[in-house]
């Protein structure tokens, strides 16, 4: 999950702009980007690729009519936002609400003996066949 201004880090806008596009597109989000008063908002991978769609028609001078039809038309899971919103998103995270036996975008890991999510993490990284950033 991602917050606020991670999403507007990622995104290159300002922290107000995703809040208002929480906002005005919420239909689009998880319930998570709409939280109640005094929580705070956390995005998760779907609303990553959500939101770039927005910011992508609104820094070509779209309106919210276009915003919608695009988002209405499945823009949003186009294979260069789904890879996107992968990069830059958590190694580890709770399983999403939309979840059921048709879900296929990620591996679900359960009863794991270690509970070190970081030596976890260095163990994926370092499989054999499994690239590093450095190589």
């Amino acid at each position: 999950m991602a917050t606020v201004s991670e999403v507007a880090r990622l995104l290159g806008v300002e922290p107000a702009k995703v809040k208002r596009w929480a906002k005005e597109f919420a239909e689009y989000l998880s319930l998570t980007a709409s939280p109640a008063k005094g929580q705070e908002r956390q995005f998760s991978e779907a609303d990553l690729r959500v939101l770039a769609v927005i910011a992508d028609h609104l820094e070509l001078g779209n309106g919210a009519d276009d915003v919608h039809s695009a988002l209405n038309s499945g823009e949003q899971y186009a294979e260069r936002l789904i890879e996107i919103a992968r990069l830059n998103s958590l190694l580890f995270q709770e399983p999403c609400e939309e979840m059921d036996e048709s879900w296929r975008h990620g591996t679900l890991i359960g009863g794991m003996a270690c509970r070190d999510l970081l030596q976890v993490a260095r163990a994926v990284r370092h499989r054999p066949g499994n690239r590093t950033p450095e190589g």
